[in-house]
């Protein structure tokens, strides 16, 4: 007789206790039936869960990537009318700090022009563009120093300069100008060119010479008068509060009922 291996199905001789092809071995005598072998199973694919949730993890992602798009969009929208403001803002800033600059600038030049010194429309007709230079001191030379061990040198004494004989007031415009402030009344009764030459008036007294005809024959006729410095070497540091102060009130007071000077 003949027995079948269950394993691998080859036909043994019935005195074979195992089977010559795999060594399986001979079933009972009383089975009916050899259950076959089992048989390894290839493995098998992912399960249809695993692919679902690797589909939700990527679902997941896109939309929070989603979401920080639309933030950051939405951020950027809210945020544009402010930061346009502020560039507004500071462009409003860097147009009123120049306004401001130009506007000191102005006041500057405006003061320099009220307190102009020996220019023509303070003094009224002359137009020597060097009048207002202040006269440069020179410093005497070292050489001429005598040493200390030298003797001392004569000091001679200055011959004494006789006292002017006190002009009469009525020889003067505004008599007392260099002492006290002036108003409107002072010159109200004036004409607008005795107004000129009693602005001048205040320079003749410190020895001003004038180049306008006009201003130097009315001058020059006074007796108080004596003319000696020139324009170029004039200075008015040699006016005192009072003197300035009156200088620019009369010339104000020219521009706003003559437009200028009468010279």
């Amino acid at each position: 007789m003949m027995w079948k291996c269950s394993a691998c199905q080859n036909e043994n001789k019935d005195e074979y206790r195992f089977c010559l092809s795999c060594g399986n071995p001979r079933p009972a005598a009383g089975d009916a039936k050899q259950k076959p072998a089992a048989v390894p199973r290839p493995k098998a694919e992912k399960s249809e869960p695993e692919k679902k949730s690797k589909g939700s993890v990527m679902t997941i992602l896109l939309l929070v990537l989603s979401l920080l798009l639309i933030v950051a969009i939405v951020a950027i929208i809210i945020n544009f009318p402010r930061l346009s403001g502020q560039t507004d803002s500071n462009e409003a800033e860097e147009s009123s700090e120049s306004s401001s600059q130009r506007h000191s600038s102005d006041k500057a030049d405006a003061d320099k022009s009220d307190w102009g010194g020996s220019s023509s429309y303070i003094i009224g007709g002359d137009t020597d563009p060097s009048a207002s230079t202040a006269p440069t001191a020179s410093a005497a030379p070292s050489g001429s120093q005598a040493p200390a061990s030298a003797a001392p040198l004569p000091i001679e004494t200055p011959a004494p300069t006789p006292s002017p004989t006190p002009s009469p007031v009525s020889d003067y415009l505004l008599p007392d100008s260099g002492s006290r402030y002036l108003t409107d009344a002072d010159l109200k009764n004036l004409t607008w060119e005795q107004c000129c030459l009693a602005r001048n008036e205040i320079f003749a007294r410190h020895g001003r010479i004038f180049q306008t005809t006009e201003i130097a024959n009315y001058f020059n006729s006074k007796s108080w008068y004596h003319g000696t410095i020139a324009p170029a070497n004039f200075s008015e540091t040699v006016l005192n509060e009072y003197e300035r102060a009156n200088v620019n009130f009369i010339s104000q007071y020219e521009s706003a009922h003559w437009g200028g000077s009468y010279y």
